[in-house]
């Protein structure tokens, strides 16, 4: 287990990373809450999604690599967010940029341990039937869809059917190496790094019992709950907002 959780100084700066499928797009609802409060918010398209193509060549490396990129052009310390598979990216980033970062966020977020891998965890605990559902695979195995038709009941199943419609219309491919790859963490760089969950309630895609579960096996120095489902970004986007801005005042210099 990862443990071993330090302070640091940060300044108020953000990176938001999508969750499968998702792009700079989901963030939309909530970046312009951090910006207007005087937040540096980047909210990066991760390399390859929607291009069948350039999918193939993708790596988790490829994804934490270019998050750490992000990270280390920034001219104070960073708050990394990962909403869902996000958080196994950002997990991975740490390890290539832990000296820039302030802490990691992770919404709904993918905390898994060492050797873990995304799609073996949830071949291990079990896959939402409502995720099962939606996931279409690729003919040669090499990506991942999703059915727009059945976004709503399994990504946002307490969200307005209008920011549903947009959603469904802006998913697209996601690549399937990097889903499949193990992270390779440390205690000394990963482990150091100031963790927050937030949980999400109703969320169908990771119940709530496997966020608890993951942040309890991975300790968290503080679980900040809402009462909304999967994707909190566009049901309760000023809730996260806050959620978000709480924690960079708690890592602020006083």
């Amino acid at each position: 287990m990862i443990s071993g959780i330090e302070t640091n100084k940060c300044a108020d700066s953000f990176i938001l990373i999508p969750g499968a499928w998702h792009g700079a797009w989901s963030w939309e609802r909530v970046a312009p809450e951090l910006e207007r409060r005087g937040s540096v918010v980047l909210t990066p398209d991760l390399p390859g999604l929607a291009d069948a193509d350039a999918a193939i060549s993708i790596t988790l490396q490829t994804w934490a690599r270019f998050v750490a990129d992000l990270t280390e052009s920034q001219s104070g310390k960073v708050i990394l967010v990962g909403h869902s598979r996000g958080g196994a990216i950002i997990s991975q980033a740490a390890e290539y940029a832990s000296d820039r970062l302030a802490a990691l966020v992770y919404v709904s977020g993918m905390l898994l341990a060492d050797g873990e891998s995304v799609l073996g965890f949830g071949a291990e605990k079990g896959m939402s039937p409502e995720l099962a559902a939606a996931i279409l695979a690729a003919p040669d195995g090499r990506s991942l869809s999703v059915r727009k038709d059945l976004i709503g009941p399994a990504f946002y199943n307490c969200t307005p059917q209008a920011w549903i419609d947009r959603a469904a219309s802006l998913v697209c491919i996601e690549p399937t190496a990097p889903n499949a790859t193990p992270l390779q963490l440390t205690d000394a760089r990963f482990g150091r790094i100031p963790r927050y969950y937030v949980e999400c309630l109703r969320d169908a895609i990771l119940p709530i019992p496997l966020q608890q579960y993951m942040y309890k096996r991975i300790p968290c120095r503080r679980v900040i709950a809402l009462d909304t489902d999967h994707s909190p970004f566009y049901s309760a986007p000023h809730e996260l907002a806050r959620a978000l801005l709480s924690i960079a005042a708690e890592l602020s210099p006083q």
